[in-house]
C-alpha cells in the first residue's frame, strides 16, 4: 500500500488535541470542536461544503429541537412532581439501597426515553443527594445507578439519546446512496433496548449496595486539596421566578435550594430592591417575578 497522505496525519492531530483541550478545559467543548473545524477547512484537507453540510442533517436538527423542549421542562418545573414522588413516600432511614433505587430508577428510565440524559441526571442529582442523606447514605450508592438508568433509557427510542439520532441519519444516507430505502421506527430500537434496560436495572438492584463505593461527596476534594491540585471555581447564576411556579408563596428555606450542597442565595431582587446575603433561614415568601441570584462552588 501507498504512504498515508498527511491529510490524515494533521487530522488525527487536530483531533487530539481536541480532546486533549477539552480535557484541561481551557474553553467549551463547542469552542473546541469548531475551532478545529476550522483549523481542517483553513488547510484544505475538508471543504467549505463537507464543513457545514453536517448541520443540515435531520438527526441534528432534531437534537437542537429537542434540547429546547428539555430546557422548556426545565424552566416550567414540569419535572417537579416526579421529585416530589421520590421524596414524598415518608421515612427512609435506614432503608436498603435496593429498595431506595426503585423509588427513582423506573421513572428515570422512561423519562430519559423521551428527553436528553443529561438534563434528566441534571434536574435529578439534588433530589437523589437528598434521597441519600434521608437514609443516611453516601451519596455515591445512588447517583451511580442514577446516570445508568439514564443511560438505559436512551435505548429505548429513537430520540432517546442524540447518538441514535445521529447514527440513524447516517445510516439513511447511506444506504440511500445505494438505492435502498432505510426506515427506523420510533420505538423500534426498544426491542433490544427494553429487555437489556430490564436486565440492568435488575443487576443494578442486586450488587448496587455491596458492590458501589461509599464515598462522601467531599472526599476528592480532601484528596485533591491534599495534592494541591484543588481549583474550586465558583459560579453564579441569575434565575426568575416564573408564573406559575411551585416556588410562588415558599420560603426560600423551604424551597430544594437549600438542600443543594454548596449552593446560596446572594441576592433576592424584588421590584427593584435589592437584598444582599438574605439568610438561610429567611421566611420572606417568593412572589413571582422575584430575581435570585444563586452562587455555588464546582471543584
Amino acid at each position: 500500500g501507498g504512504m498515508v497522505p498527511w491529510q490524515a496525519w494533521f487530522t488525527i492531530a487536530v483531533v487530539l488535541l481536541a480532546l486533549f483541550l477539552m480535557a484541561i478545559e481551557v474553553a467549551p467543548p463547542d469552542m473546541v470542536m469548531v475551532s478545529g473545524l476550522v483549523v481542517l477547512m483553513t488547510s484544505g484537507v475538508v471543504t467549505t461544503r463537507e464543513a457545514t453540510e453536517g448541520f443540515a442533517q435531520p438527526g441534528l436538527l432534531t437534537v437542537m429541537v429537542l434540547f429546547a423542549v428539555t430546557a422548556g421542562l426545565e424552566r416550567t418545573g414540569a419535572l417537579e412532581p416526579l421529585r416530589r414522588a421520590i421524596l414524598s413516600r415518608g421515612s427512609v432511614e435506614r432503608t436498603p439501597v435496593h429498595e431506595l433505587m426503585l423509588r427513582y430508577m423506573p421513572a428515570v428510565v422512561a423519562t430519559s426515553a423521551f428527553l436528553n440524559n443529561t438534563p434528566v441526571v441534571a434536574i435529578l442529582i439534588p433530589v437523589v443527594t437528598e434521597l441519600a442523606t434521608r437514609a443516611r447514605l453516601a451519596p455515591s450508592k445512588l447517583l451511580i445507578p442514577l446516570s445508568y438508568a439514564a443511560v438505559l433509557g436512551g435505548t429505548l427510542t429513537l430520540v432517546g439519546t442524540s447518538t441514535n439520532l445521529v447514527v440513524v441519519s447516517l445510516a439513511r444516507e447511506a444506504a440511500s446512496s445505494i438505492g435502498e430505502d432505510l426506515q427506523f421506527g420510533f420505538f423500534e430500537i426498544g426491542m433490544v433496548g427494553l429487555p437489556t434496560s430490564l436486565v440492568c436495572v435488575f443487576f443494578l438492584l442486586l450488587v448496587a449496595g455491596p458492590v458501589l463505593p461509599t464515598r462522601q461527596p467531599d472526599d476528592a476534594s480532601v484528596r485533591a486539596a491534599r495534592r494541591g491540585a484543588a481549583r474550586p471555581r465558583e459560579y453564579a447564576v441569575v434565575t426568575i421566578v416564573p408564573p406559575g411556579s411551585s416556588f410562588i408563596g415558599m420560603c426560600t428555606s423551604d424551597t430544594e435550594l437549600s438542600s443543594m450542597a454548596g449552593i446560596r442565595v446572594y441576592r433576592r431582587i424584588r421590584d427593584g430592591v435589592a437584598v444582599d446575603d438574605p439568610p438561610p433561614d429567611d421566611k420572606d415568601p417568593l412572589c413571582e417575578g422575584d430575581v435570585l441570584c444563586l452562587s455555588g462552588i464546582a471543584s
